[in-house]
């Protein structure tokens, strides 16, 4: 029935962070970045790597799972988490065991903009720990980061970046039909839309999910494409994309580099001028604004067969 099905995605979503999830139902997705790095991991090499992506990508699961399965290989393992305290002090202490491959995966917490003093305290613990274990024993350490943040501690040049990618539209809606065998409450175009808004981030396509639900309590009807574009609006998309943005643009920007998003997201590939005119924005300014989505990957520029701009999703 649609309103047990209601309630079974209610309290799946509900669960914005892996941390927070019941065991049983932690969604493990190994992408093959993560599972090459599983591999160097397991096969007994020393060295030190930052697991890196956007806040709510899904960091914290994967490292998870790399914890779980290179513990089931019978390798010696610890996880720390540095948003508790306890784990904290436990890494403060913590130096490599005699003739023992040792592997340590620290899960950094999401940090606010402007968090950076905070992202370095936390980051002096880690390097204390690396630097107290016995040369030549080092063992592997494995440190989950958040990327908005991912800059100006001398820590990071000393390790290899393994970067999260984000997922794709089709892999944020197989994620849900694998745990609930169809796209129910949901309409397949209603789940692929909010695939699509949630670009890429795990935990906002589950906060999604769950406003949509929520939203639509009163009603017995499935969730339509119109339910998720009254209920996902672009101030609740330019709320989220906040921090993720102000990495690279600023307070005057973000608002409207929203707008650019959602206008490709909506019709697809468009003229440049168009896009400026259905927009009310300069052509200039709308120029210097899609420098920088190119620059970090959110669209794509190239000449049409006139000679005009067309913009094209990331």
């Amino acid at each position: 029935m649609i309103s047990d099905r209601r309630a079974l995605v209610a309290r799946w979503s509900s669960y914005l962070a892996c941390e927070d999830r019941p065991v049983e139902m932690v969604d493990y997705y190994i992408h093959p970045v993560v599972a090459r790095l599983m591999d160097r991991v397991i096969s007994g090499g020393s060295g030190l790597f930052f697991l890196v992506g956007l806040q709510g990508s899904g960091k914290t699961t994967a490292l998870f799972a790399l914890y779980v399965v290179t513990h089931s290989k019978g390798v010696d393992t610890d996880f720390f988490i540095l948003g508790k305290e306890k784990d904290r002090e436990r890494l403060r202490v913590e130096e490599s065991v005699k003739d023992k491959h040792r592997v340590l995966f620290v899960d950094l917490p999401d940090y606010p903009v402007g968090g950076a003093k905070s992202l370095f305290r936390d980051l002096d613990l880690v390097v204390g720990a690396y630097y107290r274990r016995s040369y030549g024993n080092r063992g592997s350490i494995v440190v989950a980061v958040q990327k908005e943040l991912f800059q100006g501690h001398y820590f990071f040049g000393k390790a290899l970046k393994v970067e999260l990618p984000r997922f794709t539209s089709g892999e944020l809606a197989q994620v849900y039909r694998c745990r609930f065998k169809d796209s129910g409450p949901f309409t397949d175009d209603a789940l692929f839309l909010l695939s699509e808004t949630s670009r890429g981030v795990i935990r906002r396509f589950l906060r999604y999910i769950w406003l949509c639900v929520d939203g639509t309590a009163d009603s017995a009807s499935v969730i339509g494409v119109d339910d998720v574009r009254r209920i996902i609006s672009r101030s609740v998309v330019a709320e989220d994309m906040n921090l993720e943005l102000s990495a690279f643009l600023k307070d005057a920007e973000r608002f409207k580099a929203v707008c650019v998003l959602e206008s490709l997201q909506l019709d697809g590939p468009r003229n440049q001028k168009d896009i400026a005119r259905e927009l009310d924005l300069s052509e200039s300014g709308l120029s210097r604004l899609l420098v920088k989505l190119e620059a970090s990957g959110y669209v794509r520029r190239e000449q049409g067969v006139r000679k005009e701009m067309i913009i094209h999703p990331g």
